[in-house]
């Protein structure tokens, strides 16, 4: 009756665990939440709340809503501590504060990435452009003016933002078919009647710009491209200009609005940037939209174990452990195999442990296989504990982590930085080797 989407089952989510699920209060409970905000939501969008007049990105109550769950994470944070193997107590709220959990951090990283990636452009000749898609005028709820659009179908946001991703597929699948590569950058964010829209940051052969161009044009005006105004607004390409301060300068400014608006003083629709920008947190963790993707480059994860390291190897894992500790990520990519190769071929993969559950009896080989478990009984997707490299395991994370509350008078331990070590298989590691929290 409200829309509410039982689990299907799958090759990863067999049907007793779609049956546990449902039989979860916690389950359910996490489902009405999701439902109930975005309900909300969308009916302040479809009553012209939302919007450069009254509330700009997201409405009054969504920002409401966000700051308080924020407030209560906080609060959880400063009561909890984790306790390692070893006895160390470590403050969650100071270790959150150290993680990409902290904007100011996440904002950091991710200029770092932009910043390496056009770097690694220039060491390879390749060319960037900017570009920005945005959906048929049926999805706005609100015109530019703030009044309420007779077109708007009732789209929400994550459903815009769906229709862009499928765009986007299009494009890259149909680029890839003639070869073309390329790789950078997204950012979506919304319009300010919540509406999403994407800044394609990317780069590529010079050789393969008017196809890019063309193919991105194609697909952009796919659907009702003879609408008025269609042509002008819905892709938008600028070539970057190096003169202006080249393809970093182009999208910092969409980072910093999009985290924690350091850096600027107000939006486009005039707000001040770090309300704006509490505005934009909260309309994406509402309708669940993933602000930012870069594509084409090798896995974030494998340079923050990296940065974890502290080995005299020599090779290619010395070179990408070096480049990740000096903050270097056209070195990274580099030594990670260059832009555009498939995950697979990198020649270093973030390791993942699975908890043994239980063993069922192999009736072929006589041996116990043993099988990994989530609470609901399918298997997960694992927890980091080092790195894979020419088939070695090179532990990052040594020990078994606990989350407990704080009590009073317990000594907090200082932060230290561990000094890993290799083995051969999984096996050698021992249940004590990996962060659980």
């Amino acid at each position: 009756q409200y829309g509410l989407k039982t689990p299907k089952p799958d090759n990863h989510n067999p049907l007793k665990s779609c049956l546990k699920r449902t039989a979860s209060k916690y389950w359910w409970l996490r489902q009405v939440r999701k439902l109930r905000m975005r309900a909300i939501e969308s009916v302040a969008r479809d009553m012209g709340f939302v919007c450069k007049k009254k509330s700009t990105y997201c409405s009054k109550w969504g920002v409401s809503l966000h700051r308080e769950q924020v407030n209560r994470n906080k609060r959880l944070l400063e009561s909890m501590v984790a306790v390692n193997d070893q006895g160390d107590t470590y403050s969650l709220k100071e270790l959150a504060a150290l993680s990409v959990s902290n904007p100011a951090i996440r904002r950091a990283e991710l200029m770092t990435r932009i910043k390496g990636t056009e770097m690694l452009a220039e060491h390879s000749g390749h060319i960037g452009g900017f570009y920005t898609i945005t959906t048929p005028s049926k999805m706005h709820a609100c015109n530019t003016s703030g009044i309420q659009n007779p077109k708007y179908d009732g789209t929400t946001p994550r459903e815009a933002n769906d229709y862009l991703a499928k765009v986007w597929s299009l494009i890259r699948s149909s680029l890839d078919k003639k070869n073309v590569k390329m790789y950078g950058f997204r950012v979506v964010e919304p319009h300010h009647d919540g509406t999403p829209h994407w800044h394609i940051l990317l780069f590529n052969h010079q050789k393969d710009t008017q196809v890019i161009k063309d193919t991105f044009k194609h697909y952009a005006l796919l659907e009702d491209g003879d609408e008025p105004g269609a042509e002008k607004h819905r892709l938008k390409v600028e070539e970057i200009d190096t003169e202006k301060g080249g393809a970093t300068q182009y999208i910092a400014k969409y980072i910093s609005k999009n985290i924690d608006g350091e850096g600027l003083e107000e939006d486009l629709y005039g707000n001040e940037a770090k309300e704006a920008a509490r505005a934009i947190t909260a309309w994406a963790s509402i309708w669940g939209i993933r602000q930012f993707q870069a594509f084409g480059l090798p896995s974030v994860t494998v340079w923050r174990e990296l940065r974890r390291m502290e080995c005299e190897d020599e090779g290619v894992l010395e070179s990408a452990r070096k480049a990740a500790d000096s903050g270097d990520w056209a070195a990274y990519v580099i030594a990670m195999g260059g832009a555009n190769l498939p995950s697979k071929d990198r020649p270093i993969k973030a390791a993942l442990w699975l908890e043994e559950n239980e063993s069922v009896l192999d009736v072929n080989t006589g041996e116990l296989v043993p099988i990994y478990n989530t609470k609901y009984g399918n298997k997960p997707k694992g927890k980091v504990f080092g790195l894979v490299y020419q088939g070695k395991y090179i532990l990052t994370r040594f020990y078994q982590w606990t989350v407990e509350r704080l009590e009073p008078d317990k000594p907090v331990s200082k932060l230290k930085r561990l000094i890993p070590d290799k083995c051969d298989s999984p096996a050698q590691l021992g249940h004590h080797t990996y962060q659980k929290f």
